[in-house]
């Protein structure tokens, strides 16, 4: 009996492991801190990017629609100019105007740059 006694114990402590202990940080809060809206409206942050986008060298004109933490920026270059190194140089400048910017989506595509025009002015006309 004793030795029954002793294999269940040992068993159980054995099957139910260490401690229950939280581990881990709780991140909702930072998550909340985040997701926070910013204290200017979406057509502010467009016109604080798009004004920065505008001092860059080799950048003639900027659409800008902000859409959450992403900013839709379409770029009219100057002739000759590296897209790729502009692109790059825009997506810098758009993180720099706004913090609360996590993702850029930057084209220089002819359409795509009309359409995001569009975008824009309709959204500063329905503010």
């Amino acid at each position: 009996m004793k030795r029954m006694a002793v294999w269940f114990l040992l068993c159980a402590v054995c099957l139910s492991g260490c401690a229950s202990m939280r581990v881990g940080a709780d991140l909702s809060a930072t998550r909340e801190q985040q997701s926070a809206p910013p204290s200017e409206t979406a057509q502010e942050r467009a016109a604080k990017i798009k004004e920065a986008l505008l001092q860059t060298d080799g950048i003639v004109s900027a659409a800008v629609v902000i859409e959450g933490g992403t900013a839709i920026i379409g770029l009219t270059l100057e002739q000759g100019g590296n897209e790729q190194a502009l692109k790059r140089e825009a997506d810098r400048a758009a993180r720099e105007a706004d913090e609360a910017v996590e993702h850029t989506s930057i084209t220089s595509r002819g359409s795509l740059v009309t359409m995001i025009q569009q975008l824009e002015e309709e959204k500063s006309a329905g503010a």
